[in-house]
C-alpha cells in the first residue's frame, strides 16, 4: 500500500491534471494523511478474483454500464477508500467485456470530479472509435459532476445526458508544485544535490523552484490545454473558441446544454424511460434498475467461445463477399462483352442490309437495261410495230441466242427489202409504195425458236 500511495502522489504533484481544483485539495489531503508514515493503514490486500470489477450487463435488453465515478488516474490503485478507484485503463477493459458480450448500448454513469491528463484524450478517442466500428450506442449520464478529466471521457459519448442539479466543465488543466524546502529546513534537514544538467533539478540554491523550471511547466500545461480543448470540440462538434471562452468554469445543466457541453437533461426517472424506449425493449421497467441493477457475472469461456465464433463467421463473411465481388466482376465483364457483340451484330446487320439493298437496285437497273437494249435492237431489225408483238416470243431466251435470232432477222428484213420479188412493178420500176409482209417470220420464229410443246 505504502508504495501504491507513493506512486500516486508522484503522479498527482508531479504532473499535469485535468481534475478540479476543490476535487484536487480534497485527493490531496487524502494522499497526505495516507501517506504519513505514522498513520495506522489497513491492511486492504484482497483475492485478485474479489478485486476485479465485475460486468454491469442486462442480457435481455443489451445494454452495460461503465462506472466512471472518483478521482480518474491512468493506471488502478487502493488509494481512496479501500477499493479500485476508475481508470483508464480498467474503463478500456470493461468496454471491450461489454462489447464482447454483445452490448448495442452503453451507459457511462458519470459522476467524478477530473483526474490524471496522461491517457484521458486517448481512452476517448478509443471509446468513440470501438463504439463506431461495433454499432454501440455510446451514452452519458451525468448523475452529480462531470468536471475537467471526467467530463473529457464523457465527452467521448455519442450523447451526453445530465441530471437537472448536475455540474459540467472546468475544462482546464492544473499542476501543483509542492516544495517541501521550508518545512526541511525547520527539521534540520539540508539537501545537496550532485547533478549534471542544467534542468536536472527544478530548485535553486535557496531551494526555490527555478524560473526555467516554472516556465517549463507552464509551456507543458498551455500544450495539454491546447489539446484538450481541441478534443473537447472534436467530440462534441462545437468550436475550438467556444470551449475556450468557458475558461474552465463548472456549469449548471441548462448552461452546459446551451454552451454545447451536453445536449439534454433529465432526471433520473425520465432518463429511464428514454433508455428503455431507445433499446426498443418493449419494457420500460428495465430501464429503472440501468445504473444499478444486479451484476452479472459474464463467463469468460462463453464470451471467449462467442467471440471464436463471430470471428469465424467474420472470415467466411469475408469470403462470401470476396466471392460476390469476383462473381459480380464476372457478369459485368460478360454483360459488357454481349453488349459489344449485339453492337457490333447490328453494326454488321445494318451494313449487310445496305449492301443487299445497293445490289438489288444495281441488279434491277442492269436488267431494265438489258430489256430496254432487247427492244431497241428488235426495233432496228424488224420495225417497231413488228417487235411489239415478237418480244413476248423471243424474251425468254438467252442473250446469245436473242443476238442470233434478231440477227437473222435484220438480214432477213434487209434481203427482203431488197429482193426483186419484193418490188412493185409500176411506172418507172422504182419500188415507191412497196410494202414487205413480214408475217411469216413470225411464223418461222415461232416454229425455231419459240415455246416447245
Amino acid at each position: 500500500m505504502p508504495n501504491k500511495l507513493i506512486e500516486m502522489s508522484s503522479r498527482l504533484y508531479n504532473t499535469p491534471h485535468l481534475i478540479d481544483q476543490q476535487s484536487f485539495k480534497w485527493v490531496e489531503s487524502v494522499i497526505a494523511a495516507q501517506s504519513n508514515p505514522e498513520a495506522k493503514v489497513a491492511d486492504k490486500s484482497v483475492d485478485k478474483k474479489d478485486k476485479e470489477r465485475e460486468l454491469q450487463y442486462n442480457e435481455e435488453s443489451k445494454v452495460g454500464v461503465l462506472s466512471v465515478h472518483g478521482p480518474l488516474t491512468y493506471v488502478e490503485y487502493e488509494a481512496m477508500c479501500g477499493e479500485a478507484n476508475a481508470s483508464y485503463q480498467g474503463i478500456s477493459a470493461e468496454f471491450d467485456a461489454l462489447a464482447k458480450a454483445g452490448a448495442k448500448t452503453i451507459v457511462m454513469d458519470v459522476d467524478g470530479p477530473g483526474g490524471e491528463a496522461y491517457g484521458m484524450m486517448e481512452t476517448g478517442r478509443e471509446l468513440r472509435k470501438k463504439a463506431d466500428a461495433a454499432g454501440i450506442n455510446l451514452i452519458a449520464y451525468v448523475d452529480g459532476l462531470a468536471a475537467s478529466a471526467t467530463y473529457g471521457l464523457t465527452a467521448a459519448a455519442h450523447e451526453i445526458i445530465v441530471n437537472p442539479e448536475a455540474e459540467v466543465g472546468s475544462i482546464g488543466v492544473v499542476v501543483k508544485l509542492r516544495n517541501v524546502n521550508g518545512a526541511m529546513k525547520e527539521m534540520g534537514v539540508k539537501d545537496t544535490y550532485v547533478y549534471a544538467g542544467k534542468s536536472k533539478i527544478p530548485y535553486d540554491a535557496d531551494g526555490e523552484f527555478t524560473e526555467e523550471f516554472v516556465a517549463d511547466v507552464t509551456e507543458k500545461v498551455n500544450a495539454i490545454y491546447e489539446r484538450f480543448t481541441s478534443y473537447v470540440a472534436e467530440m462534441q462538434g462545437i468550436s475550438v473558441e467556444a470551449v475556450k471562452q468557458t475558461e474552465a468554469k463548472v456549469f449548471m445543466a441548462e448552461q452546459a446544454v446551451s454552451l454545447g457541453l451536453a445536449h439534454k437533461i433529465m432526471t433520473r426517472e425520465s432518463f429511464f424511460e428514454y433508455l428503455a424506449d431507445t433499446v426498443a425493449t418493449g419494457d420500460k421497467m428495465l430501464g429503472r434498475n440501468i445504473l444499478g441493477f444486479k451484476k452479472e457475472n459474464v463467463n469468460m469461456n462463453e464470451l471467449e467461445k462467442l467471440q471464436a465464433e463471430m470471428s469465424a463467421m467474420t472470415l467466411k463473411t469475408a469470403d462470401l463477399e470476396t466471392a460476390l465481388a469476383t462473381a459480380t466482376s464476372t457478369i459485368e465483364a460478360k454483360t459488357a462483352e454481349a453488349t459489344a457483340m449485339a453492337a457490333a451484330l447490328a453494326t454488321a446487320t445494318e451494313k449487310l442490309e445496305t449492301y443487299a439493298a445497293a445490289e438489288k437496285a444495281e441488279l434491277e437497273a442492269a436488267e431494265t437495261a438489258r430489256i430496254e437494249a432487247r427492244k431497241a435492237a428488235l426495233v432496228d431489225a424488224v420495225g417497231e410495230v413488228e417487235a411489239s408483238a415478237l418480244y413476248a416470243s423471243l424474251e425468254t431466251l438467252p442473250d446469245a441466242a436473242f443476238e442470233a435470232v434478231v440477227g437473222k432477222m435484220k438480214a432477213a428484213s434487209v434481203t427482203l427489202e431488197t429482193s426483186p420479188m419484193f418490188t412493185e412493178k409500176g411506172h418507172g420500176g422504182g419500188t415507191e409504195g412497196a410494202s414487205v409482209d413480214t408475217s411469216h417470220l413470225q411464223a418461222l420464229i415461232n416454229k425455231n425458236y419459240g415455246p416447245k410443246a
